[in-house]
């Protein structure tokens, strides 16, 4: 069961990295308190991979056969938390869902065995992440400042209808996250028959509110400061846009980037007051990171096989 521990690494990476999806506007925008915020997320990130967590293991457990391959299961995963941590420490949100699948992809060319159909699925998913995202904030903030302009008048009013809103998307975000990404964290255990959906939904679960409660705040800021200045109700409207967007694709079996739906979200909600609105230059960062991320867990994966093989370790079962 050593090999598990990868996992909990990774589910660990993508906690502190992804916690900043759910509140990092909300709390720069000083709506909710950090430690407050993690709290809730940690609670509602677990009950949602123990719920729905299951569905998108399928579809990312059998992108490529590494039935009974336990080890190609530990080094693909690790390989991906790495990856994930490199970022977090750069302050970088970035997408664990590419992570995993560019370490699998590196097990896929030692062991050339990858399902185009799953693959090109994902792709497409992700593609529509950022952009469904920010359709869905467009549209949503455009009415909802349009109807709190008109019928809630009393500021105090107002405020205190954002501070709650704020946190019950955010909780909402949190049960998404926990669905649709702990099959980043341990779905290729399932894949390689090493434990049950549920089990892994849950080790997963617990591996990610560990990341979110120990080491979230560098990425958090990032997200909530540095991308735009939305404000209050532009935190509401970026929370819920991220987590009905992760939610519907938790339906459809594909875990996604929450850093692609966050992103997107805010940018949406940004251009609804005008492109100046949006710190491009961040945007652009970020997706580097995008492209970066796959690319450097696919060849973290490549060198830890030739490590294996090194010491003689196969992983070619």
């Amino acid at each position: 069961m050593w090999r598990v521990l990868s996992g909990v690494w990774m589910g660990w990476a993508l906690g502190s990295n992804d916690a900043a999806n759910l509140f990092g506007t909300g709390v720069a925008a000083r709506i909710i308190k950090y430690r407050t915020a993690t709290f809730i997320i940690s609670i509602f990130v677990i009950i949602g991979a123990f719920l729905e967590g299951p569905k998108a293991m399928e579809t990312l457990g059998k992108l490529v056969d590494i039935s009974k391959n336990m080890n190609m299961a530990f080094i693909v995963s690790l390989a991906a938390a790495i990856a994930v941590t490199i970022m977090s420490v750069l302050g970088l949100p970035i997408s664990t869902s590419q992570a995993i699948v560019g370490a699998i992809l590196g097990g896929a060319i030692i062991l050339g065995n990858v399902d185009t159909r799953k693959l090109t699925k994902i792709a497409i998913c992700w593609v529509g992440t950022p952009i469904g995202a920010a359709i869905i904030a467009y549209i949503m903030y455009t009415f909802l400042d349009l109807v709190s302009k008109k019928f809630i008048k009393n500021v105090m009013i107002f405020n205190r209808f954002i501070q709650v809103s704020v946190i019950l998307a955010g909780s909402y975000g949190s049960y998404a996250l926990g669905a649709n990404n702990v099959a980043n964290v341990t779905a290729v255990y399932v894949g390689a028959g090493m434990m049950s959906p549920t089990t892994a939904a849950l080790i997963g679960g617990f591996a990610i509110a560990l990341g979110v409660l120990t080491y979230s705040r560098n990425v958090m800021t990032t997200v909530g400061k540095k991308i735009t200045g939305i404000g209050p109700l532009g935190a509401l409207v970026a929370e819920l846009s991220h987590s009905i967007t992760l939610h519907i694709y938790t339906q459809v079996g594909v875990p996604v980037s929450s850093s692609q739906a966050i992103v997107g979200a805010v940018i949406g909600t940004g251009l609804v007051k005008g492109y100046r609105a949006v710190s491009y230059k961040k945007v652009l960062h970020i997706f580097l990171g995008w492209i970066f991320t796959p690319t450097t867990s696919c060849i973290i994966s490549l060198v830890l096989i030739k490590l294996f093989e090194i010491f003689g370790i196969s992983v070619l079962l």
